[in-house]
């Protein structure tokens, strides 16, 4: 006889379970399952980046061209309002001498983290207070062949084969900051969720519920790393009040930063 599927949230990256059944409630749609799961297609843009370092390049190109024009024209002789440059005009008193103004570097781009960490490694402490007797299970994120990205998902849950219990889902994602500013990631795990920001977690926080799938999420970021926590209890097919699973998120977000070093 067939084994019917558990009801509440499913493993992050996909559904192994087969379509959902009634009478057994809804399913969890896969978090990070195929375009159009959860969050958004992996492929991410970073034309706003590349266009802001092209107006960039023209306007110094700009700025250059405007320069040499007027040094060209001081030299030529011809009439500028004056019989001498400019810089006869505001000669300093004899003994000082004129500074010449210092040159200045860019900042090179933050990027901390040059390999993204592992579920292992980012294990929050005091999970077993949320997930007590999980497993974890381990999926890399798919960048839709763009290598200028990476990440896994991590999924620890002691559900039964019923559903019930809980689920802590986990996405760690880190970028190459010369293609990609790492805050866009927020709005990249969000989707069109309505969000409200959280003050105090990483360089920027959001958090959402999404009642669809019945899970509360907190996204944020610390240089060129991006974590999305989301948590849930299923108990008798029934999920956490949405306040309460994204405070617990929230809770477990702080603890992996933690670990990662970046709180």
């Amino acid at each position: 006889m067939t084994q019917p599927p558990p009801s509440g949230p499913q493993p992050s990256y996909g559904q192994p379970y087969g379509p959902p059944q009634p009478p057994y409630g809804p399913q969890f749609t896969p978090q990070y399952g195929p375009p159009g799961g959860y969050p958004p297609p992996a492929k991410k843009g970073n034309g706003c980046l590349i266009a802001g370092v092209l107006t960039g390049a023209v306007a110094v190109l700009a700025v250059a061209g405007i320069i040499v024009f007027f040094a060209l024209r001081n030299n030529s002789g011809e009439p500028g309002g004056g019989s001498g440059t400019v810089a006869e005009g505001t000669q300093e008193p004899d003994g000082d001498e004129t500074q010449e103004p210092e040159e200045t570097t860019p900042p090179p781009p933050q990027g901390e983290f040059t390999e993204t960490p592992e579920c292992d490694a980012v294990e929050p402490d005091g999970l077993d207070e949320f997930v007590p007797g999980h497993t974890l299970s381990i999926d890399e994120v798919d960048t839709g062949d763009q290598e200028w990205w990476e990440g896994y998902h991590c999924t620890w849950d002691n559900a039964d084969s019923s559903g019930d219990g809980s689920y802590y889902f986990l996405t760690v994602v880190t970028n190459d900051p010369d293609e990609y500013d790492t805050v866009d990631d927020l709005d990249f795990y969000a989707g069109d969720h309505e969000t409200e920001r959280v003050f105090g977690l990483g360089e920027g926080a959001v958090s959402w519920y999404d009642d669809s799938r019945e899970v509360g999420c907190v996204a944020t970021y610390i240089e060129n790393l991006s974590i999305s926590s989301c948590y849930d209890e299923m108990s008798d097919g029934e999920p956490l009040p949405e306040e309460e699973a994204i405070e617990k998120a929230e809770i477990l977000a702080e603890a992996t930063l933690e670990k990662i070093g970046g709180r």
